[in-house]
């Protein structure tokens, strides 16, 4: 009979130790997707993209009517042969707009139209 209640005692021991190398397993899994969630909320522009994220301004994108990246493709139009490298979401003079960096120059763009407001040379003191 003690034979038997060993027995029963290291199976039970067993058994719970299964049970808690499967618990930890899940929660190692469980950080790790949250680690790539985490990396994924917080990625950034690294520059290799032909779409620039929008760098100021995301807490104003629900008042916007276009996103970043059509307003970056209304100053490409305006500006051919250029490259969007910043793209900023703000008030100016009352309107939203997006204020697109394209190197040389600088597109604004009419957050709620889609129309080129103005486009300023970086030399000028205009921006």
């Amino acid at each position: 009979m003690t034979s038997r209640k060993f027995f029963y005692a290291v199976m039970a021991l067993t058994i719970g130790l299964a049970f808690t190398a499967v618990a930890i397993a899940d929660v190692a899994v469980a950080q790790k997707a949250n680690e790539v969630v985490d990396d994924a909320d917080t990625a950034t522009d690294d520059g290799d993209s032909d779409d620039p994220a929008l760098d100021d301004g995301r807490a104003l994108l629900p008042k916007a009517k276009l996103t970043h990246e059509q307003a970056g493709a209304a100053a490409l139009a305006a500006a051919p042969g250029l490259t969007v490298e910043e793209v900023d979401l703000e008030y100016q003079n009352g309107t939203l707009v997006f204020d697109v960096d394209m190197g040389t120059k600088t597109i604004i763009v009419d957050a709620t139209s889609g129309n080129v407001v103005k486009v300023n040379d970086k030399t000028s003191d205009d921006d």
